[in-house]
This record gives C-alpha cells, sequence and structure tokens, in this order.
C-alpha cells in the first residue's frame, strides 16, 4: 500500500475508534439541549436505554424511541429522511420508499452517506455479491438498475431480504440466490441457527446446510449480455475471486464496487492492467492490523 494511503488509513482509524463516539456524544448533548424540552430528563432517558420512551421537542412534537437504531437516527438528526413505523423501517431514498422488517444489519452508511450508489447502475445489470437483507439491492433498484442478480450465502440473511422484497413488491427485477461466491465449485457448510448473526460466517461440517458456491463466470453464463456491474462485499473472498477470475470475465463487467479487508494493493494492480481506473473511496487501519475500506474500479 502507497505511504500516502497508509498516513491516511491510521489516521482515519484514530478518527473513527478514538475519536468519532465522543463527537458523536457531544454533538447529541448539544442537539438534546437546544432542541428538545426538558433536556436533563430526556438525556436520563437516552442513558438508562429503558426502550420504548418519549422525548418532548421544543416545538412540542414527541418522538417515540423504540430501540437503539431509533434512538440513533434521532441523535445523527436523519430522522427526516429513516422512519419508524410498528417493526418496520422506512427510508426515504431517491424519491422513493424503502421498508425493511429486518434492518438490525443493514449499514445505514449506504443511503445517508451514498456510499454504494457511487456506483453508476441506470439501466446496468448489477451483480449484488453479499447481498446481506436485500438493502443493496432495493438501493440498486431505486437508482434505476435494470436488473439485479442478488447472491447471498447465509440462509438467516436470505430469508430475511426474502421477506424485505415482498415488503416491497414494487421492485420486481430483483432476482436472489441462496450461494456463496468463490473461484471453486462445492459447497459451503452454514449452520443455519448462527447464520445472520454476523456478516461472516463459520462452516459448519457436522450441523451445517449445504449452500452452493458459485463463480462468477458461472453466474455471468446465465446471462447474455455484457452490460454488468459489480458490487463486491464478500468478507475476503475478493481477493480469491478478483485474482483468479479470467480477463474475459472481469471484462465483462462497465465497473466494480468492492470493499477490501486486508489492502487493495493487489486488487488495484489487477483491475488496472485491465483498463480500469482505481478510485479509493475510504481506508482505515483496523484493530486487527488490517487495512480495510471501499475501492471504486471505472471501465
Amino acid at each position: 500500500m502507497p505511504l500516502f494511503w497508509k498516513i491516511r488509513s491510521h489516521i482515519s482509524s484514530f478518527y473513527l475508534y478514538k475519536l468519532e463516539k465522543y463527537i458523536f456524544y457531544f454533538k447529541a448533548i448539544i442537539y438534546i439541549v437546544f432542541n428538545f424540552n426538558h433536556p436533563v430528563n430526556s438525556l436520563k432517558k437516552i442513558r438508562n436505554q429503558n426502550f420504548p420512551y418519549t422525548l418532548e421537542k421544543k416545538n412540542l412534537t414527541h418522538l417515540e424511541i423504540k430501540n437503539k437504531n431509533n434512538l440513533s437516527i434521532v441523535l445523527k438528526q436523519i430522522d427526516d429522511i429513516i422512519k419508524f413505523d410498528n417493526n418496520l423501517m422506512i427510508i426515504n431514498y431517491n424519491k422513493k420508499v424503502l421498508k425493511f422488517k429486518h434492518y438490525e444489519s443493514i449499514e445505514l452508511d449506504i443511503f445517508i452517506q451514498k456510499l454504494y450508489s457511487k456506483l453508476s447502475v441506470k439501466n446496468k445489470i448489477v451483480l449484488d455479491i453479499g447481498g446481506n437483507v436485500g438493502d443493496s439491492s432495493l438501493l440498486y433498484s431505486a437508482l434505476g438498475a435494470k436488473k439485479i442478480i442478488m447472491i447471498e450465502p447465509q440462509p438467516k440473511f436470505f430469508e430475511y431480504a426474502k421477506e424485505n422484497l415482498q415488503l416491497n413488491n414494487e421492485f420486481v427485477n430483483i432476482e436472489l440466490i441462496n450461494a456463496g461466491l468463490s473461484n471453486s465449485k462445492g459447497y459451503f457448510s452454514i449452520n443455519y441457527e448462527d447464520s445472520g448473526k454476523s456478516f461472516q460466517f463459520k462452516e459448519d461440517q457436522k450441523n451445517g446446510v449445504k449452500i452452493p458456491k458459485l463463480t462468477l463466470e458461472e453466474i455471468l453464463s446465465n446471462y447474455n449480455s455484457s452490460n454488468f456491474v459489480l458490487k463486491l462485499d464478500c468478507e475476503g473472498c475478493e481477493y480469491d475471486v478478483l485474482l483468479n477470475s479470467s480477463d474475459q470475465i472481469l471484462n465483462k463487467f462497465d465497473a466494480i464496487l468492492l470493499e477490501f479487508h486486508s489492502g487493495f494493493k493487489n486488487i488495484s494492480y489487477r483491475l488496472q492492467n485491465l483498463g480500469f481506473s482505481i478510485k479509493i473511496l475510504n481506508s482505515k487501519y483496523t484493530p486487527k492490523k488490517q487495512y480495510r475500506g471501499h475501492l471504486l474500479a471505472v471501465k
């Protein structure tokens, strides 16, 4: 990794892991004091985290705080974009309304900071690797993608995605596949009860459910088109897949947005040699002593 990005990554890490929470708390206190009635009582309610509870704003409107996600959205002052209705989280995005029943694992930055929208998808076929609960696929549908092929290996996340797509049944251009991306054929063996607890999964050969492995070549062979873009967030498989896939397969993509977990040097060289322009969107040095962030490659 170039020295510039090493320095920038360490600075980002210091902010994220040392300063950000204190800055957030300070801004939250200022926001409560100047915008809510009975600020001391409001701050006590927030500190006790005895959900649900109600906060009263100075304009006499009342906010019911149902859970930690709800509280975070209010304190980040984005409750005009993201709202809660019973057990649903509702996101207003690109003049579309997206509804989520299972939202605990959604990274809201993809909507608020518009990270994933840096991938141009209008009238494209999007291969969404690591689809989680359908959030990125619905985002790309709202942005005008022609079709989205969502790949998610974890059975529970896959089931949650199916439910969320049913809630948003006006978006009919999303195909769900319960599989994992790999550079070889075979199966992952994933414990059903543990799936959906975190983005990473450990294989369980004894009690696991068999989930097929698919290669990029296998996936793309089902579609007679070259108008593809790739969103790749597969918790480390990006190296195996991108460094070992053929030039012919990678050249079918007009653009690639990926999350890297152990640096970007080898991947960026590989894609540059195929004619992609590389932009590092962000990078941080994690507590596990790895460089992690997002890379955008465009033809």
